[in-house]
């Protein structure tokens, strides 16, 4: 049997998995759902970000799971959790939610 590590475990199995991306420096974050099919156009944004794999985070056995890839002080983590937490609402509430305000023009 197959034995898979703290990420594979919330990528694979629950429910609302999220990548965290992070550039630490600039204190920029962003929750990206775990799909196989991530754009080009995500990927070359993310890195001119400066952005990096910090956590995953998703929902197992009804509790909020955090694994983390490198260490993050106690106030970041309570940060991404209450983001996740309006990330997974705007989910079941079929609204997309956004870390930073889309000051995109209409």
């Amino acid at each position: 049997m197959k034995t898979y590590d703290k990420f594979e475990q919330i990528a694979g199995f629950a429910k609302f998995p999220v990548a965290v991306m992070a550039n630490m420096e600039s204190q920029d974050f962003e929750l990206m759902d775990l799909t196989p099919d991530i754009s080009a156009d995500v990927v070359q944004d993310l890195s001119e970000r400066g952005m990096l794999f910090v956590a995953a985070i998703g929902i197992m056995e009804g509790l909020t799971k955090i694994a983390l890839a490198e260490a993050i002080d106690a106030m970041t983590a309570t940060a991404l959790i209450r983001a996740y937490a309006q990330h997974v609402k705007g989910k079941v509430n079929g609204v997309a939610w956004q870390m930073k305000p889309d000051t995109r023009e209409n």
